[in-house]
């Protein structure tokens, strides 16, 4: 029987590294006029977006944090060691606090899947930004997501096929709680195999669910001198279509994704 490993459903379910860091250069292009070389991915996990950066291009290179020994394993046994010599060599994996790393220099920092929401108060979230920011060169930016939505107010459960080559499964994203009062809510991801098989609380999140307000006035405290929400784009059916621009005003929706941006 074949062993299934909880990162590689989580992986296929909410990861798109490829499109980040197409998404990451081409918006550093864009604003400092030449793309950029070297990434921090923060809460990196199995630092798939480290990999993805540096297949993009010989220069690139990448560096990872996190404190968790188990995801990076996984991401050394499974996505490092297939890259080529001269690729892994661009990649460096530190096992350490986000909040106190803060060498090497790096052009982008990007924090996504929504990790920075376990700081729970504003001098926790100023703290990692003032971090971020001094592990940044003088032409950097630092890059992360958000959600929201009245949905992302309430219980709810979404359930979603996902089907590739080589495997079919049900990710399943369970809001347990919200918390109105400290604007906190709790969430579990399950995965159901095509055999049936469940494999309940995989993945369990306690969140502090920051406002973009919120998330910007941060990283201006921090010291970024200029924010952009990146807000994400709908189909003709009301759905997200993974397109996003840069925008100041929108109208408030049952389920939102954007980006944040800081320029350094």
């Amino acid at each position: 029987m074949i062993k299934i490993n909880k990162y590689e459903l989580y992986e296929h379910s909410v990861q798109d590294p490829d499109v980040e860091a197409r998404f990451i250069r081409s918006l550093y292009k864009r604003t400092f006029g030449k793309p950029p070389l070297y990434l921090r991915e923060d809460f990196c996990g199995t630092f798939k977006l480290c990999c993805e950066w540096v297949k993009m291009g010989k220069d690139n290179k990448a560096v990872g944090v996190d404190l968790d020994r188990e995801p990076i394993s996984y991401g050394k046994k499974n996505h490092l060691e297939r890259l080529p010599p001269q690729q892994q060599s661009r990649i460096k994996i530190i096992r350490g606090n986000v909040l106190h790393t803060h060498r090497p220099i790096v052009d982008v920092v990007g924090a996504f899947n929504f990790s920075y929401y376990i700081f729970k108060t504003r001098a926790d979230l100023v703290a990692y930004f003032k971090s971020a920011y001094k592990s940044i060169g003088k032409k950097g930016m630092i890059v992360v997501d958000a959600f929201g939505g009245t949905d992302a107010m309430d219980a709810n459960v979404e359930k979603r096929v996902v089907k590739g080559k080589g495997y079919k499964f049900t990710y399943i994203w369970e809001q347990k709680n919200y918390n109105v009062i400290r604007n906190e809510a709790e969430f579990n991801m399950h995965f159901k195999m095509s055999n049936g098989r469940v494999m309940r609380n995989a993945f369990q999140y306690d969140w502090r669910m920051w406002t973009l307000p919120e998330i910007r006035e941060a990283m201006r405290e921090a010291g970024f001198k200029k924010t952009s929400v990146y807000w994400e784009g709908v189909d003709k059916h009301g759905r997200g279509n993974g397109h996003f621009r840069a925008l100041e005003y929108d109208d408030a929706c049952e389920v939102w994704i954007a980006y944040i941006v800081g320029i350094k």
